[in-house]
């Protein structure tokens, strides 16, 4: 790897991981709410709760378990692929460990923690897909899907 590129890496981070900390962020928001949560994080939340493991790092496996099923598939997996795996469970357990995020009771609180959260997650999306460092496991098996089956997803 040349230096131009090394560098050109090395600038792109603080996107990524900022967009890997806000989508972290937005998976504690939309589980504090106790209102919902997306089909993969109602998974992961159930597998935690029938393991010792903690969401976070239920979280990581199945980013592992998907990733080498995308690249089985023949969608190979890029640098942002790997920092995502990793470092949103590592973000979720400490964003919980840390009592970052509030668990309300009243209903208009939890609404708008579950809108923040999934405001938040969207934004986080933009800032770790931005840099075009290689997209989390779960889209990038999602976008290699729809290329391979020519399918629209829309």
């Amino acid at each position: 790897m040349n230096h131009e590129r090394v560098q050109s890496i090395l600038l792109k981070l603080p996107s990524l991981f900022l967009g890997l900390f806000m989508f972290s962020m937005g998976v504690v928001m939309n589980l504090n709410s106790n209102l919902g949560m997306s089909p993969w994080g109602v998974f992961q939340v159930g597998l935690s709760q029938s393991t010792t493991l903690t969401l976070g790092q239920i979280s990581q496996i199945v980013g592992l378990g998907v990733l080498v099923v995308g690249w089985a598939m023949g969608f190979p997996p890029g640098f942002a692929t790997f920092m995502n795996m990793y470092f949103i469970g590592l973000f979720i357990d400490k964003i919980i460990q840390f009592s970052l995020i509030p668990e309300p009771t009243v209903l208009v609180s939890q609404l708008l923690l579950l809108l923040g959260g999934i405001i938040m997650i969207g934004a986080g999306s933009y800032f770790y897909l931005n840099p075009k460092l290689g997209a989390g496991p779960r889209d990038g098996l999602m976008m290699g899907l729809v290329q391979k089956t020519e399918l629209p997803y829309t």
